[in-house]
């Protein structure tokens, strides 16, 4: 009888541990939630209005790069509309998401805790990020970030922001990238602008060789 009483014990202890845990991950979940909310309250009401996020829509940012001839550097681009840029830099990816998403009515995104792993989830899509927990992590999260929004939306690299220790990515729906290579061409897209792929050694290949990395005129910084 004893023994019974134990395995019974055992067993309700077992359950409600788990019930316990799931409970702390969904109150942390919300308390997160709550967290990001807050903070772009706060950071938006403390922002002066010269560091807004800029009124330009993000395919006309794209063509003022693609605009430029090859002699003038796109990185003075991205500075002037830093707010509509992802930087793998960045230490809060989701909060920079949102804070896009509120000024170009981009779809909300959320960062997931299961099993001790971590997930992006737009709506019922959920992908997983492979962090190393090294520098490249950053982009690690901004690769899972492609593959999340790819339905509807590519996220590029701005090859002209090698140089920095934040590298830039900005986003267009599929067709506006289509219809900017039909008017700038392939190339000229290609030399400012890298697709991403679906891992993170494949981007070091493609973003980190020679030819990405060009010297501009001073004149034109």
């Amino acid at each position: 009888m004893t023994i019974l009483w134990a395995i019974v014990a055992i067993i309700f202890i077992y359950y409600f541990l788990k019930m316990l845990i799931k409970a702390a991950s969904e109150i942390i979940k919300g308390l997160y939630s709550v967290y990001i909310k807050i903070k772009t309250v706060m950071v938006s009401k403390k922002e002066p209005e010269s560091n807004k996020a800029p009124t330009l829509s993000l395919r006309v940012i794209a063509e003022n790069i693609l605009s430029l001839n090859k002699t003038e550097d796109s990185w003075k681009v991205v500075l002037a509309n830093q707010l509509a840029f992802l930087f793998s830099g960045s230490d809060e990816l989701v909060y920079s998401w949102e804070y896009i998403a509120q000024h170009y009515g981009l779809p909300t995104i959320k960062e997931e805790y299961i099993g001790g792993k971590s997930f992006l989830r737009l709506k019922d899509k959920l992908i997983s990020i492979h962090y190393a927990n090294d520098r490249s992590d950053g982009i690690r999260e901004v690769l899972a970030l492609s593959r999340l929004v790819s339905d509807q939306y590519e996220i590029r690299y701005c090859i002209d922001s090698w140089h920095s220790s934040d590298l830039a990515y900005l986003m267009l729906r599929h067709s506006d990238w289509q219809e900017l290579e039909a008017i700038y061409s392939s190339e000229k897209i290609g030399y400012r602008f890298l697709s991403l792929p679906l891992s993170y050694n494949e981007f070091e290949r493609a973003a980190f060789t020679e030819e990405n990395f060009r010297s501009y005129p001073k004149a034109s910084s």
